[in-house]
């Protein structure tokens, strides 16, 4: 049952994710990417199924915990009036 709820409230998460970005008009294939690779992990069940989903992880993650923008992000920071 925990399981059950604790998907419910991460899928909630990301269609708020989704949500925000059509509002905003955030579109970019590294975000395209990054949600593809979030809505696969409600549905990881096992170990063996997290060891190969995680590091197949985007870069825009790597971004998040501290690597430098790439060219294509900072684009994509520019035109949304950002980065």
């Amino acid at each position: 049952m925990l399981r059950i709820v604790v998907n419910h409230e991460v899928c909630d998460c990301f269609k708020s994710f989704d949500g925000f970005c059509a509002e905003n008009s955030l579109s970019s294939p590294l975000i395209d990417e990054f949600a593809d690779h979030l809505w696969k992990w409600p549905f990881i069940d096992s170990p063996d199924q997290f060891t190969p989903w995680e590091p197949s992880k985007p870069y825009i993650v790597n971004y998040g915990i501290g690597d430098e923008a790439n060219s294509e992000l900072k684009f994509c920071g520019r035109a949304s009036g950002g980065v």
